[in-house]
């Protein structure tokens, strides 16, 4: 499991490079980052189908290792 919510049940920023917890320099996981994880997991990231439909996501906020 991925991810965490404080005592009042909201989100829990995330680093993006350990999926650890981190308040102060963390992302809120939306979506889209975890489709382009998904997508670069499947291995289809850089397929011409894909690149249809780009996810502008910053390069300090892709998410490593989500699937292992």
């Amino acid at each position: 499991m991925v991810g965490a919510t404080d005592d009042k049940q909201f989100l829990v920023p995330l680093d993006p490079k350990t999926l650890k917890t981190d308040v102060k320099a963390g992302i809120r996981v939306r979506p889209e980052h975890v489709h382009a994880a998904l997508r670069s997991f499947a291995g289809i990231d850089n397929h011409p189908f894909a690149k249809q439909f780009p996810f502008e996501i910053p390069i300090a906020e892709q998410i490593k290792g989500l699937w292992g």
